[in-house]
């Protein structure tokens, strides 16, 4: 066989054939590494042969992250994509990394959409979430109408208590949220009225005409002035009375002080300087004195005449001095009635105080006393509750001499008066008693009782009378025999003996509060008929 020239030289020289054989295999393994090294070396300014520690390819991860948090997408050449396909190991701890760092954005919420998503053009999800979601309904706010009256809700759809105002004044609202209605008592037994003519009840401010023409006085720090001088804002000094209406005529004020209130005026101003009275003649009063007597007086006009004992003015202090008029002598009229305040004073002031917590009637209001509303008051409130019950005027009552709730309020007010018991407490009684007339107990229509007296219960109906009016001053006597008085008509009320009349002058229920435990054994009797009273 044929030896070929390698077979000689490997004969011939074997170590050195077999060194330039493995230099060749050599050449060729390391040459293309070379070539991707420059291509990369080319492209990469930090590319490396070595594989990438953790350290560089945490770093890579943060910085492809951070790029679409300024509205650009991820570049695909980025470092950590290039470094994987040298090391398997580094590509599998990046795409670990960056998917934990991914996550924890996730679940914090630090992360917008558009980071998440690296394209400004897709919209925001969180954003489209809360667009999407609809707002909760606000619950209308205002007036609203009632059985009871009227009543206001406010934003968050809970009725007001407490005052209120609004375009038509204050208005006040009880624990019930019902707007209170006429006259109504504060905790602190201020007085405040409540306009029923108008529509939400507001309070009637200032001076105010009511009850048959009789004046009175509002003002918003204390309600109803009573037993004090009253600035007007004409300027014109006034005294209310106890019962708050303004007086008139002679008064004494502050003991032993004198004064005259006009009974010409409608609102009764006091007369200061010098007045003319008593067929003609003179009389000084001081703002702070009241009427002078015994003392010189300069007029005016600058002249200086002697006040007499009983206060007429006269030339001189002589016994025999004439008088500055040529009126007949003789005693002037006396003074009539003897109240006792401060002298007057700058009050109430103009600014508005903060109103009271709670308006109520109390319990404390007495049983006799004179009227403070009006009988119209009385049959709005009586048609307004049976509208709310549903029920019309018992016809039975219409057969029993009172038709209307007109006449059956007409025929209560003159039982209550005769026997000198406020109206309206006989009033809140009977319709307590009766459930606005319904007589759902064991007492019925026919038999004119609107006590329930004598009805003990379990079926005994209680006492009959032949009429409305003789049932109502029965009623009426009854409640004055509670007080301890003895009844000022004709006896008609059959339950009325000395044994009650005695019993109860040991123990008089002279106010609301005392009916329970005596009139009726409900601990909340007292508050029932208050409650009756509120809506007056």
């Amino acid at each position: 066989m044929q030896r070929t020239y390698f077979d000689t030289k490997l004969q011939k020289d074997p170590p050195l054939f077999f060194v330039v054989v493995l230099l060749a295999i050599s050449v060729s393994l390391v040459a293309p590494a070379k070539i991707v090294y420059a291509e990369n070396a080319g492209s990469q300014e930090h590319s490396q042969l070595s594989a990438p520690t953790p350290e560089n390819t945490s770093q890579s991860t943060q910085n492809s992250e951070a790029s679409p948090s300024h509205g650009t997408k991820p570049s695909g050449d980025s470092q950590a994509d290039n470094a994987a396909p040298l090391n398997g190991a580094a590509q599998t701890n990046a795409n670990t990394e960056s998917s934990a760092a991914n996550q924890n954005n996730a679940q914090n919420g630090a992360s917008s959409s558009l980071e998440k998503s690296g394209d400004p053009s897709q919209p925001s999800t969180s954003e489209s979430s809360e667009a999407s979601a609809p707002d909760s309904p606000k619950p209308t706010s205002g007036w609203e109408k009632c059985a009871e009256g009227f009543r206001y809700k406010d934003e968050n759809g809970s009725y007001l208590k407490n005052w209120f105002k609004d375009s038509d004044g204050w208005h006040f609202f009880n624990a019930a949220g019902i707007a209170a209605r006429g006259w109504a008592y504060t905790t602190n037994n201020d007085i405040f009225y409540f306009d029923p003519s108008q529509e939400h009840h507001p309070a009637l401010l200032g001076e105010v005409t009511l009850n048959g023409g009789r004046h009175y006085y509002f003002d918003e720090h204390s309600g109803l002035a009573q037993d004090r001088w009253v600035k007007l804002p004409g300027g014109n000094w006034v005294y209310a009375s106890k019962e708050g209406a303004f007086i008139s005529g002679w008064h004494y004020i502050g003991g032993n002080k004198i004064f005259y209130f006009d009974t010409e005026d409608p609102t009764h101003p006091a007369l200061f300087g010098e007045v003319v009275l008593n067929g003609g003649r003179h009389y000084w009063f001081d703002e702070n004195q009241g009427m002078a007597s015994n003392q010189w007086v300069t007029l005016a006009n600058g002249k200086r005449v002697w006040a007499t004992a009983e206060g007429s003015l006269a030339e001189s202090d002589a016994k025999d001095a004439k008088l500055i008029t040529d009126a007949p002598s003789g005693d002037t009229e006396k003074p009539d009635d003897n109240n006792t305040p401060d002298k007057p004073s700058d009050d109430p002031s103009d600014k508005p105080s903060d109103k009271p917590s709670e308006v109520t009637w109390s319990t404390e209001t007495t049983i006799l006393g004179e009227a403070s509303l009006s009988k119209d008051a009385l049959v709005a409130d009586l048609k307004a509750g049976l509208a709310a019950r549903g029920i019309s005027y018992p016809k039975e009552l219409a057969e029993k001499s009172a038709a209307t709730p007109e006449e059956f309020v007409d025929q209560l007010w003159d039982a209550a008066t005769a026997e000198g018991v406020r109206p309206e407490v006989l009033y809140a009684q009977a319709m307590l008693e009766t459930g606005y007339l319904q007589f759902n107990g064991d007492v019925s229509a026919g038999q004119c009782n609107f006590g329930g007296m004598g009805a003990t219960g379990n079926g005994v109906p209680g006492d009959s009378y032949k009429n409305v009016h003789e049932g109502l001053l029965a009623q009426a006597q009854h409640l004055r025999v509670y007080t301890g008085n003895t009844p000022l008509t004709s006896i008609v009320d059959k339950r009325f003996g000395d044994w009650l009349l005695n019993r109860q002058k040991a123990n008089p229920a002279t106010t609301i509060g005392k009916l329970v435990g005596s009139w009726a054994m409900s601990p909340t009797y007292a508050d029932q008929i208050v409650s009756i009273l509120n809506r007056l």
